[in-house]
């Protein structure tokens, strides 16, 4: 196709000011790939961007098409991207902050900000991975700098920071491959319930508490 739909944000504002729209496919640059999305996802920070409350930051210049995360089929490639993609693998990623375009049946990205979903997860599991994800990894593994044997507290475990904070702290090879005595303990709000999980021994098993 040479054409399509996609939701346009012309000014900022309301929800109500997101207008449905037919335009040509993005350009592809030769360093990306072309995708067919499948699913994106509507996180806080594209409310506050629609809203033009980050001013203080950089807005993406209106009109734009809102959306971070994606998920979807690589449908072309540009001429100088490499053989780590094929046309039909299903990738998700990462959109950059004044181009987002995730609200849109195609996206053009750099081959450097996506990946291979993975098998076992659906498009729509994958696309509600990439920010939530980035933002923990920047602020538990390069900003907090955690090692083995550190304790974190995880506020808003139910939340998506929290639930994949839970899992890269497990997971990360700077806490967990020597002395494994990381500490984790984190807190949910359900309703009217508090729920906080401990994970304390080498075998990372843990109790709810």
């Amino acid at each position: 196709p040479h054409q399509m739909q996609a939701y346009h944000c012309c000014k900022y504002g309301s929800p109500e000011l997101l207008k449905k729209v037919t335009i040509p496919l993005p350009y592809l640059h030769p360093r990306n790939v072309l995708i067919k999305v499948i699913a994106t996802t509507i996180h806080p920070l594209d409310c506050d961007i629609r809203k033009g409350l980050l001013s203080y930051f950089s807005n993406p210049l209106t009109p734009f098409i809102p959306g971070f995360d994606v998920s979807g089929i690589i449908v072309n490639k540009g001429s100088r991207t490499s053989n780590y993609f094929k046309i039909g693998d299903p990738v998700f990623g990462l959109a950059n902050y004044w181009d987002c375009g995730g609200c849109a049946e195609y996206i053009s990205l750099p081959e450097d900000s996506l990946e291979h979903k993975p098998r076992n997860l659906t498009c729509r599991e994958a696309a509600s991975l990439p920010l939530a994800a980035m933002t923990v990894w920047q602020g538990l593994i390069q900003e907090a700098n955690l090692v083995a044997g550190e304790s974190v507290l995880i506020l808003g475990g139910a939340s998506a920071c929290g639930l994949l904070a839970i899992q890269i702290a497990k997971v990360s090879p700077n806490l967990f491959y020597t002395n494994l005595h990381f500490h984790i303990r984190t807190i949910c709000h359900i309703p009217s319930q508090i729920f906080s999980s401990a994970r304390t021994n080498k075998n990372n098993t843990g109790n709810m508490v």
